[in-house]
């Protein structure tokens, strides 16, 4: 069998009875790039060869095939690959040979006697609708196989969002929890957990991540490692103390800033139950209301703040409430409220509350499958377009098994201000300033001078070293000012390269005064001044960002500074 070179990757087999007349027409389609293959061996009566090459179309005689050849054009036309069909006739033929030609999958239709430049032209726009048929079909197969991985990634995105969460039964002395979690079609960002930090204090969380799809869920799964995976660096302060609610949540703000586009925020309850006091302490950024049930009945506790990520200058604020004997604690997304009926109602929070009113306050199994069922029910089928998420906890440990001798630390902290200055020296002063003035309000004169000095020259020293002394708009420091009750602190965050001041410091204290020789050119001086000043001071690198802490303690001074 003759082989050409396939120039545009198009081969066309040729059942042709008057084959020697019609060279000039092969000829044609050779020149204009087309593979031309003889089908059929007229002195043997059978398919041409052993190697025939499935044709991309067939230009035969519809009155004349042979039923060999038949079969094999139905062979080629049911693969995978789309084979159209020219069909030909004699003349003399008319409209029937045109409807058996299209009957038998004919594009096009030519008539005899063949003129070379009209097959040329009729065949490539059958190669045109030949190649555009063929790149639908690739792109269909490519979208399956996407839609394929898709449903995978979906489906361990789902076992991912589940793992990460609290199991639907668990006991974490002292609180006994129920939950449950049914992502939508869509995976959405819901999360929810507890972490038991110590004999005391259990800390609890449910988080909602704006959008739907395997990104909100992988995003949810980070804010979840990032509490769960360093729980004593993430929950607890450089003294061991737990970190009061407002912070934990604060610095998720810092680390998980809203993106460009506007859509990747979150909103979060994180909250710690004190086993001690019988208390839960929380913070509620832009998440469905908690709920205590008890004896008293159901209460909704809305207060709050903003979802997390929206603003790097929002101040989270903490929540007490005191606990009845067997309260039980219910967090919920809105995946519950927000479900619609076959009718378009939607559940609401009057349903909810109207169920949990009527069940057993410290039954959280019991609760959790009522309202599961009862949103079933009033689904009528509908399906749920968010994540829905339930978790109850029911506190019901005997509170006197914890003594007032527990080794946890307590403190009650407030934020005095949180302000993100330009790092500039002029903004540096005009903030230590304000710390002075608030500090002196609070503590001694002297360790709000000494606090005030401290931070000033911290501040600085971030502006000429950290950021080089420029300042083109971009360059900033998120400074924090706490109080809690025993300390003030200061806490600067920039995003200057790695500094850390405190192994500096130590380095440099084993180096003689020798060994600098330009003092005006290294921030040792000035760290040493800082160091001096404050009773503690901590340094950690939180993502691309340096985060320095500076503490005061009441009732003391360094004596250094005499002003």
């Amino acid at each position: 069998m003759e082989r050409n070179t396939r120039k545009n990757g198009i081969v066309i087999g040729v059942f042709e009875p008057e084959i020697a007349s019609q060279q000039p027409l092969f000829d044609a389609l050779r020149d204009a790039g087309y593979q031309v293959e003889i089908l059929w061996d007229m002195q043997r009566n059978d398919l041409q060869g052993t190697e025939i090459v499935k044709p991309d179309i067939f230009f035969a005689d519809v009155f004349e095939l042979p039923p060999e050849l038949k079969m094999f054009m139905r062979e080629c036309q049911s693969g995978a690959a789309v084979v159209p069909l020219i069909g030909t006739s004699s003349a003399f033929i008319g409209s029937v040979g045109i409807e058996r030609a299209f009957d038998m999958g004919a594009w096009e239709y030519v008539e005899k006697p063949y003129r070379p430049v009209d097959v040329v032209s009729r065949v490539g726009n059958v190669v045109k609708r030949l190649r555009e048929v063929r790149l639908q079909r690739r792109e269909r197969a490519q979208l399956v196989d996407r839609l394929t991985e898709q449903k995978r990634d979906l489906v361990e995105a789902r076992r991912l969002q589940r793992e990460f969460s609290a199991p639907p039964r668990v006991t974490v002395d002292p609180m006994d929890l129920a939950s449950f979690l049914n992502p939508s079609s869509e995976v959405g960002g819901d999360l929810f957990n507890c972490i038991r930090l110590n004999d005391r204090y259990t800390a609890f969380y449910m988080l909602d991540v704006a959008g739907h799809g395997i990104a909100s869920a992988l995003f949810s799964m980070a804010i979840g490692s990032w509490l769960q995976a360093e729980a004593h660096n993430r929950l607890f302060d450089e003294l061991n103390r737990i970190r009061y609610p407002s912070e934990v949540v604060s610095d998720l703000n810092s680390y998980f800033p809203m993106d460009e586009a506007g859509t990747r925020y979150f909103t979060m309850t994180y909250g710690v139950f004190d086993a001690l006091d019988w208390s839960i302490t929380f913070t509620r950024a832009g998440h469905t209301p908690l709920v205590v049930i008890d004896a008293n009945g159901v209460t909704m506790n809305d207060e709050g703040d903003p979802p997390v990520g929206v603003s790097p200058m929002t101040v989270f604020t903490d929540i007490t409430i005191q606990l009845e004997k067997d309260a039980t604690v219910f967090l919920y997304s809105d995946g519950l409220v927000d479900q619609l009926s076959a009718a378009g109602d939607r559940y609401g929070d009057d349903r909810m509350i109207k169920l949990l009113s009527e069940i057993a306050f410290d039954d959280v199994a019991g609760m959790i499958n009522r309202l599961r069922l009862d949103l079933v029910r009033f689904a009528g089928g509908v399906r749920s377009t968010d994540d829905v998420s339930l978790m109850a906890m029911n506190f019901c440990v005997d509170r006197d098994e914890f003594s007032a001798s527990s080794s946890a630390k307590v403190r009650q902290t407030r934020t005095l201000f949180k302000v993100q200055m330009p790092a500039t020296l002029a903004s540096a002063s005009a903030i230590s300033g304000a710390i002075g003035a608030l500090s002196s309000e609070l503590f001694e004169e002297r360790v709000a001078t000494e606090l005030r000095l401290a931070a000033m020259e911290a501040m600085a020293n971030v502006v000429r070293h950290g950021y080089k002394g420029q300042y083109d708009g971009t360059q900033t420091i998120d400074v924090t000012l706490r109080d809690d009750g025993e300390r003030l602190s200061v806490e600067l965050i920039d995003k200057a390269p790695m500094f850390d001041p405190v192994r500096e410091i130590a380095r440099s204290e084993l180096m003689s005064l020798d060994d600098f020789t330009e003092f005006d050119e290294t921030p040792h001086l000035g760290l040493s001044l800082v160091s001096r000043s404050v009773d503690e001071w901590h340094y950690e690198r939180r993502g691309d960002r340096n985060c320095l802490i500076l503490a005061k303690v009441r009732g003391t001074s360094t004596g250094w500074y005499h002003g």
